[in-house]
């Protein structure tokens, strides 16, 4: 909190920063990075969730896209298999 006990980061800002960090997850990690190393704890507590949520969501396409790729060719082996 500030002099005026007003939140360093409004709830405005966080919760705009991480609906845009969905769609775009560079934003998050930027914006993380940014804030991370600020020195005040709260914009340091809000840079971690920041860059936290742009690296799950970066993390997410990966994973469903190794699914794609691998699931069906599974199937194939195992209906192979249980010939």
């Amino acid at each position: 909190m500030n002099d005026n006990n007003q939140p360093v980061v409004s709830d405005g800002l966080k919760i705009g920063v991480i609906i845009g960090t969905v769609f775009f997850p560079l934003i998050g990690i930027i914006l993380g990075i940014v804030f991370f190393v600020d020195a005040n704890p709260e914009k340091k507590a809000v840079g971690k969730l920041w860059l936290t949520v742009g690296c799950i969501m970066l993390i997410i396409p990966c994973i469903c896209t190794i699914l794609a790729l691998f699931v069906p060719a599974c199937g194939g082996i195992i209906a192979a298999a249980a010939q």
